[in-house]
């Protein structure tokens, strides 16, 4: 059983999630659902929402002032980082995952930062190749680009999102990695 941590902005990329929810979430894998999204959504149960974001990153009347998305991700950015920390050392998770267009891409390096080379990293991404590039240049993310970006399911992103998604369920941990 695999313990994986699965985020996504569920109010831009919902399909897309509830494709990949249910490819992880077989197999009795244990799935911790994380929804980074600025809008609502009730469309998916999220184990950790907007509400949490908010409350972890300690900025909620700031944020109540905000409209413009990427100021909005940039104090998620805050909360989602404290989160993630907070569950690797309680050992919630041995698997990291996304799926992200540029900002999304952008949150998920910056809120995996802190975890050590020994977990895997996964995101299947839309962002703009020269953002990948910096992105692996400071971090140890397996990254699955597209040449287009999601806007809902086709044969095309489901092939895409089952190779994305059987190679985060091929990851075997090892009883020797060490957490730290």
């Amino acid at each position: 059983m695999q313990k994986i941590l699965f985020i996504s902005t569920l109010d831009s990329k919902l399909d897309e999630s509830k494709y990949i929810i249910k490819k992880l979430g077989s197999n009795n894998n244990k799935l911790i659902i994380f929804d980074v999204g600025i809008k609502k959504t009730s469309s998916i149960k999220s184990n950790i929402n907007r509400n949490k974001l908010i409350d972890y990153s300690g900025l909620k009347k700031k944020i109540e002032k905000l409209k413009e998305p990427s100021k909005i991700l940039n104090i998620f950015a805050i909360g989602a980082k404290r989160i993630i920390n907070e569950l690797f050392k309680k050992n919630k998770f041995d698997i990291i995952c996304s799926i992200g267009g540029g900002k999304g891409t952008a949150l998920f390096s910056s809120i995996i930062e802190d975890l050590p080379l020994s977990v895997p990293k996964f995101i299947i991404t839309s962002a703009r190749p020269a953002m990948i590039s910096k992105i692996c240049e400071k971090q140890n993310i397996i990254v699955f680009p597209t040449p287009i970006d999601f806007f809902g399911l086709n044969s095309f992103n489901k092939k895409t999102l089952d190779i994305y998604t059987s190679s985060i369920l091929s990851i075997k941990r090892s009883k020797k990695l060490s957490r730290s």
